[in-house]
């Protein structure tokens, strides 16, 4: 245990100089090393993750001979990409989330890879895995940083449409050994400005810091589920319409402030501590399913 948390703050933070948005619903911040027991774990994820996607793309009746072997390349070329920060030993990455006040998000994401300029060459292969997908390469520049706008055909990664929306453009910022992605109003000028503010490296002693803010999410997935497609067998309405009940106990939860919740880990004299803040409006948020679930079991 003393050999890994040795590790720990032996690297600068890339992303140190980026303080947390205003009005930001998450903020992630990570500069952590991956010690050889973790690089083995990742690595054997990642292979059997890429297994599994390409038995799904070969399974699939919608996508083509050419629209499966581009998304087969897309799919390696990308795993790659994020074994090469296994290799180097260090995951180094923020996140910045904040509502656009009509149900959406600017997000932008940045992260450390030797295989950055890789994604160079992904890319365009991307727009040949499924219809409708574009991708404008070198649609901007920041110094030494490439810009590219990407587009998803919708439905073509359920979770880019849930967290960036679908059909939304996603601009794709890729340095020496930087990768850098922003989607949302202004998204980008926010990731212009955001290259071209970043300061110097700097120590930290934090591996981990995550701030949210639980009410712009619980509102997120609550649009998500009133858009999706009810069951129709009774049991199954039925787990749906409890899911609805709490979701809206949630959201009026959080809607009275107070939403917050904080998980930091510090490194500090061979020492690793974590903090979790918890702001009240979760513990009314448990207090409503607490109260509901006393009145429809013991009344």
């Amino acid at each position: 245990m003393g050999a890994v948390l040795a590790q720990f703050n032996t690297q600068p933070d890339v992303f140190a100089s980026v303080a947390k948005f205003p009005n930001s619903a998450l903020s992630i911040r990570l500069n952590h090393p991956v010690d050889a027991m973790r690089q083995k774990n990742f690595n054997e994820f990642l292979d059997l993750t890429q297994k599994d996607m390409s038995a799904r793309l070969e399974a699939s009746k919608e996508r083509s001979a050419a629209e499966k072997e581009a998304s087969s390349k897309v799919i390696a070329g990308v795993t790659e990409v994020v074994k090469a920060s296994i290799k180097a030993g260090w995951f180094n990455a923020f996140v910045e989330s904040v509502p656009d006040g009509q149900g959406d998000f600017m997000t932008i994401i940045a992260y450390t890879t030797p295989a950055a300029k890789n994604l160079n060459t992904i890319l365009p292969d991307l727009a040949k895995a499924g219809a409708g997908t574009i991708v404008e390469m070198n649609k901007d520049k920041v110094g030494e940083v490439d810009i590219h706008r990407v587009q998803l055909a919708e439905g073509f990664i359920d979770l880019f449409d849930d967290v960036f929306g679908a059909k939304k453009d996603i601009f794709v910022g890729i340095g020496k050994d930087q990768v850098w992605m922003v989607s949302g109003v202004g998204a980008l000028d926010q990731l212009k400005a955001s290259i071209t503010g970043l300061g110097a490296p700097a120590a930290t002693t934090t591996p981990l810091h995550v701030e949210i803010k639980l009410l712009p999410w619980a509102k997120r997935i609550d649009d998500i589920k009133k858009k999706a497609e009810k069951p129709t067998g009774a049991d199954e309405l039925e787990l749906w319409r409890a899911a609805e009940r709490r979701r809206a106990r949630a959201i009026a939860a959080f809607e009275q402030g107070n939403d917050t919740v904080v998980l930091d880990f510090k490194v500090q004299n061979g020492e690793l501590t974590g903090d979790l803040m918890i702001d009240t409006g979760l513990l009314r948020f448990v207090g409503k399913l607490m109260s509901a679930f006393s009145k429809e079991n013991f009344e």
